[in-house]
């Protein structure tokens, strides 16, 4: 891809890896960044439909049961799905 004309502006950078035991007290900027991600990636909620990671700012409440089918609009009855998924996936 790197050597595509139209990517020639992207630059591949060198990344010197840490040991992993270290004697350090404090975590550095690399290795707080590296903790939060993997927290919060075994967290981070999914849709489920189609079972992707969902971003904070692109959640649709979904009915389990359609509407159609009488489905509730009751706490149990909700998921969590992408917008998309909610409405034109599913139809």
């Amino acid at each position: 891809m790197l050597s595509t004309p139209n990517f020639q502006y992207l630059t591949v950078r060198k990344i010197i890896s840490q040991p992993t035991d270290s004697s350090a007290q404090d975590f550095n900027t690399n290795r707080k960044s590296e903790i939060y991600i993997k927290e919060t990636l075994k967290n981070i909620p999914r849709c489920k439909i189609c079972n992707g990671l969902i971003h904070r700012n692109s959640i649709s409440i979904d009915h389990i049961q359609r509407k159609e089918d009488g489905g509730l609009a009751n706490v149990d009855n909700g998921q969590i799905t992408h917008p998309y998924c909610n409405t034109g996936y599913k139809n």
